[in-house]
């Protein structure tokens, strides 16, 4: 019986840690991939700084924040590449936090009037 909820509970903290990478995984295939085609120096120093935290498992949403102020200035010139484009966006709209705390976040901003 006590080896069955052992059991249980491994498989219920391995799909949790599972969800808990998720979004940092798509995050750094998102700027590995973005890093190959050309941007202006700023966006790629904001990528490859973002990409570095993201090795050393720094809080995903910290990284997010850092990454969305940096783009937010080169998006402000207007020079942004289509691969940021899309990482900027998936950040401010919220595509890669995908469990907890970024849900309750999107929900508070969505309902708070923001």
């Amino acid at each position: 019986m006590a080896r069955r909820i052992k059991l249980k509970l491994l498989r219920q903290n391995k799909k949790q840690a599972s969800k808990k990478t998720d979004g940092r995984i798509l995050l750094y295939s998102d700027i590995s991939d973005a890093l190959y085609d050309e941007m202006p120096r700023e966006e790629r120093e904001a990528l490859l700084e973002a990409k570095q935290l993201l090795e050393q498992k720094v809080y995903l949403g910290k990284v997010m924040r850092d990454l969305r102020i940096a783009l937010e200035l080169v998006t402000i010139k207007s020079q942004l590449s289509p691969q940021g484009k899309q990482i900027f966006w998936n950040i401010t709209a919220g595509g890669y936090q995908l469990t907890g705390v970024g849900l309750a976040s999107q929900a508070a901003m969505l309902f708070s009037g923001r």
